[in-house]
């Protein structure tokens, strides 16, 4: 057998929502980063999966790489915070979905849109950055209350956001926080994600979630999350890319404001 390191990116933004770097920018950065599967999660919209898909074939044409998109929506569920949700390919009933459920998530809960996009679509939910300072996350509390009310049939495709690399600015309490994500994560069975939160391209190789396999296929994906056998990877952290962090994080904080993304 000889299996493939797979690397998967599936929370990131774009300047379809608050981030700095065009879809042309951040597929290029994916490919030279020799990612496999990857794809935006903008803040409770859909906007730009058509240009993703779009690009990454085109990318895939003029290469000869065989990355695939991962079409996501970061959703802000009710009062609880944000949860990525996100499927292979372009599915357009899935899309839909996400559409309709961003334009009414002010009456939804945690549970319901993870079992309507597990139940219903299949979907991968990535439970993001929980209990991150500053940003509108599950707390520890609601991720136990998820743990304790989803069944086995909706958990398998279910996991936390063990490490996001944005978050790294925090320092210790990130180190802190991603040990505590981990111990929810083991003690209730979710899969183990990691995401560079992405907001410009330059961020993109910083932190991913990877697997092995033979093939690379929506099969092989979807078997890993279910199965446990994904996990988190970064790069280390220095001190130049920190500063360039922290001056990319007030231009995403001020473009948030300014397109009013919660």
């Amino acid at each position: 057998m000889n299996n493939k390191e797979i690397k998967v990116s599936f929370h990131g933004h774009s300047i379809y929502g608050d981030g700095l770097s065009t879809v042309h920018e951040l597929v290029e950065e994916a490919g030279e980063a020799a990612f496999t599967f990857f794809g935006p999660s903008e803040h409770n919209t859909v906007d730009g999966l058509k240009e993703y898909s779009d690009v990454i074939d085109g990318y895939n044409q003029r290469t000869g790489a065989g990355m695939q998109l991962m079409s996501g929506i970061e959703i802000t569920v009710g009062t609880e915070g944000h949860i990525v949700f996100t499927k292979p390919g372009y599915d357009t009933q899935f899309i839909g979905w996400a559409k309709r459920v961003s334009s009414v998530r002010c009456t939804y809960k945690a549970a319901q849109a993870i079992r309507e996009a597990v139940g219903d679509h299949d979907a991968i939910v990535n439970i993001v950055h929980p209990a991150t300072i500053g940003t509108p996350s599950l707390s520890f509390e609601a991720v136990r209350r998820l743990g304790d009310d989803l069944d086995d049939r909706i958990r398998r495709n279910v996991g936390l956001e063990v490490t996001n690399w944005m978050s790294r600015i925090f320092g210790p309490h990130t180190v802190w926080r991603e040990n505590k994500v981990r111990e929810l994560a083991l003690h209730y069975d979710f899969a183990m994600f990691g995401g560079s939160d992405f907001h410009a391209a330059w961020m993109v190789p910083k932190a991913w979630t990877q697997f092995e396999a033979e093939q690379v296929t929506v099969d092989t994906i979807m078997a890993a999350v279910r199965n446990r056998s994904v996990y988190p990877l970064k790069q280390p952290d220095n001190i130049v890319d920190m500063a360039h962090l922290a001056g990319d994080l007030v231009r995403t904080t001020i473009l948030a404001r300014q397109k009013n993304i919660q």
